[in-house]
């Protein structure tokens, strides 16, 4: 079943209605260093999920949004 687009850490947010999967999978793989500091993740996490949003008949969030999401999901700040 394919579904809306939904900020689930951040329930408060706004997302634009209509942005719904156009197929049922996606895959993405990339390496991220284990010495990988907490305040570098937003550039990994922004290539591992870019292929996700594009199913999403292209959406985009920024980059100050999935840093931001970023930081209160590894705060657990959800």
């Amino acid at each position: 079943m394919r579904g809306e687009f939904d900020a689930w850490v951040m329930p408060e947010r706004f997302v634009s209605p209509g942005y719904r999967a156009q197929q049922d999978t996606v895959e993405s793989r990339l390496n991220v260093p284990l010495e990988l500091s907490t305040s570098a993740v937003a550039p990994f996490v922004r290539v591992a999920t870019a292929p996700l949003f594009a199913i999403f008949s292209g959406f985009a969030p920024g980059p100050g949004v999935i840093e931001e999401l970023i930081e209160r999901t590894l705060s657990r700040r959800m």
